[in-house]
């Protein structure tokens, strides 16, 4: 049984359409962000009804402040792999 994730192949989910709240981060050179979107004023530009894809990669409009504390940005996403043993801090696999 595949474990949740691993259903599928990975897929390309495009280019972010333009003047995006993504196509913005990635314009302004950032390779990986976070928005907080918690203290953002009213009457904000970021505070507009924008484009943006936090949920599922779709183009969505909507208010964010109004919808999430914050948005996390990279700007090229790889797969996600399985941990293993090995996997903690020191990098020695566990004995015993």
């Amino acid at each position: 049984m595949p474990r949740p994730g691993e259903e599928g192949e990975p897929r390309d989910i495009g280019i972010a359409p333009g003047n995006s709240l993504e196509d913005l981060l990635a314009r302004a050179g950032l390779g990986a962000a976070f928005l907080d979107l918690r203290g953002i004023e009213p009457g904000s530009w970021l505070a507009s009804r924008i484009i943006a894809r936090p949920l599922g990669h779709a183009p969505l409009r909507g208010e964010w402040p109004k919808v999430l504390d914050g948005l996390f940005f990279i700007k090229q996403m790889t797969p996600s792999t399985p941990a293993t043993e090995a996997d903690d801090a020191s990098g020695q696999v566990p004995q015993g």
